[in-house]
């Protein structure tokens, strides 16, 4: 079974997503990102993490995640992750590119 954490609570269309794919998941319960510590823990045991732009996963983070695999940054850019150090250890890190295009250009328009 895929293990995954998330950094904050993903909405119900994903939670929905990741049980019928049979996914194994926790989240942060907290508003707030979570600890450095904390995300050391958290991906330790898990293959995949999804965070946001605000998290900072530093090659210590990346270095405790053992059975690390993805890292799914859910944001346009990728500089909070040390994409370096998790090249090294054969670790792939996605983003969401376009997801403000829209919203971008509607600012543009107002």
């Amino acid at each position: 079974m895929v293990s995954v954490y998330t950094t904050r609570k993903l909405p119900e269309q994903a939670i929905a997503l990741l049980r019928k794919k049979n996914v194994e998941f926790s989240f942060n319960p907290k508003d707030a990102p979570p600890s450095e510590s904390s995300l050391k823990r958290e991906v330790s045991s898990v293959d995949g993490l999804v965070c946001l732009l605000t998290e900072k996963i530093t090659p210590a983070v990346i270095e405790s995640g053992k059975s690390l695999k993805v890292i799914s940054n859910i944001a346009v850019g990728y500089d909070n992750i040390d994409v370096k150090k998790a090249t090294e250890k054969g670790i792939y890190v996605t983003n969401t590119p376009g997801v403000l295009t829209e919203t971008t250009a509607d600012l543009a328009w107002a």
